[in-house]
């Protein structure tokens, strides 16, 4: 299988960056992402006490239907932002994400019963969704092309670096005052991070100059000093060069979907339950939200590391091999162990879970058109989370039919080994 060449897609990067634009861009983005990933994770962390909260007389199931809630909520959130940002701008949705997460987070912490909090998942996961591709959309165009992949991967890990700050926020506040004290620190972006982007994030100057705002696009220039794209020529608007669903790039998208969908099932059912499944193997709840921890951080430091590989060796290359190391090392948590190796197999874990769908991204950013990249990617984290869906549904199901813990691992690491299958099936892009 050939692998596909790391230069941008006809269209990408049409302008000089500069490490000003990037880095304010990747600050403020890594910014939001935190507060996407603390959102989404916390409730992995408060999982295993909700069960207990008085009056509601909740089991798996039912804590499994509301963390399919907000990925359900994020499939959607996912594709019309992502459309929308293509039309509307990256600027503006980015912000009405943050915003409306964020007011969502107030309504779990002051939910009555489960249901309400399902409701309240669900309309967070329709913002929580939506950041991640219009972010993902605006880095690739401010970060300098011979270190988008790490770039891109500092921001995104922010997901994970969430997930570490909801299990140590976890630690020492679930015994008291509770778990809808987490939820509260959820909607605290409204406050600290929506006036910082609000003042500072700048608009995607390709967008600008495709609508024919060119006075826009060269404040921002001028303020950033970088240089103006180039517009597209006068009929290019009317005839794309190739539909993002249509040829090729069907059978891109379609390979590109199945490895997001596996690479989320995976992510996703083990940020959504294994705490869960750790209280099942005997762990103290303590130790199993540890476990969490541990595999966020893998996440978070091992995203960095794997990435910056994408650059040198090929996207297509190192998510392969990322998903096939998570593949073993998921496989081997099935089998019983001291601490030390449990933590060592989790960091290795995350940080390639982490980094596959760093990979996929940064991938599908320089296969299509940057007309196309924000649309692409909405398609393929949109479609894509059904796997985060699917994942924690189908590990509640497991649990509650009261099936060794060891079978959890079996179904991740299953679905890894699919995932670079499916990576190695993207045909190879043009010349």
């Amino acid at each position: 299988m050939r692998r596909a060449p790391v230069s941008p897609s006809p269209g990408a990067h049409r302008h000089a960056t500069s490490n000003k634009a990037a880095i304010l861009v990747t600050v403020l983005c890594w910014l939001a992402v935190v507060a996407d990933g603390f959102d989404l994770i916390v409730y992995g962390s408060v999982l295993p006490t909700l069960a207990d909260e008085p009056g509601w007389q909740v089991g798996p199931q039912s804590l499994s239907v509301i963390g399919a809630l907000t990925f359900l909520g994020m499939l959607i959130g996912a594709i019309t932002i992502g459309l929308l940002s293509d039309r509307a701008g990256r600027r503006l949705p980015l912000l009405g994400c943050l915003i409306w997460f964020s007011l969502c987070m107030i309504g779990c912490a002051l939910a009555p019963s489960p249901e309400v909090l399902g409701a309240a998942r669900f309309l967070a996961g329709l913002g929580l969704g939506g950041l991640l591709p219009t972010a993902s959309a605006l880095l690739m165009e401010y970060a300098p092309p011979r270190h988008r992949v790490l770039v891109y991967a500092l921001a995104i890990s922010g997901i994970p670096l969430g997930g570490v700050l909801a299990a140590l926020l976890s630690l020492p506040l679930l015994p008291e005052p509770g778990w809808r004290v987490l939820f509260w620190i959820g909607a605290a972006p409204l406050v600290l991070i929506v006036p910082l982007a609000w003042r500072y994030l700048p608009e995607s100057l390709e967008f600008l100059v495709n609508r024919g705002r060119a006075g826009e696009a060269a404040a921002i220039a001028a303020r950033f000093g970088v240089s103006l794209p180039q517009a597209p020529a006068a009929e290019r608007p009317a005839q794309p060069a190739t539909p993002l669903l249509r040829g090729r790039n069907l059978a891109a998208s379609l390979c590109f979907w199945g490895a997001t969908f596996l690479a989320l099932l995976t992510w996703y059912g083990l940020g959504t339950w294994l705490p869960g499944i750790m209280r099942d193997a005997g762990y103290e709840l303590g130790s199993a939200i540890g476990a969490l921890l541990v595999l966020s951080v893998g996440g978070v430091v091992g995203s960095w590391a794997i990435a910056a590989l994408g650059d040198r060796l090929g996207y297509r290359t190192v998510a392969v091999g990322s998903f096939l190391t998570a593949a073993c090392s998921l496989f081997l948590l099935s089998i019983p162990s001291g601490t030390l190796m449990l933590y060592l197999l989790l960091v290795i874990a995350g940080s390639a879970a982490v980094s596959t769908q760093v990979l996929i991204n940064s991938f599908i950013g320089i296969y299509f058109e940057a007309s196309q990249r924000a649309s692409a990617l909405g398609w393929s984290l949109g479609i894509g989370r059904t796997g985060a869906i699917v994942g924690p549904l189908t590990i509640g199901a497991l649990i509650g039919a009261g099936l060794p813990y060891q079978w959890n691992f079996y179904l991740f690491a299953g679905c890894a080994l699919l995932g670079a299958i499916a990576v190695m099936l993207v045909p190879a892009h043009r010349s």
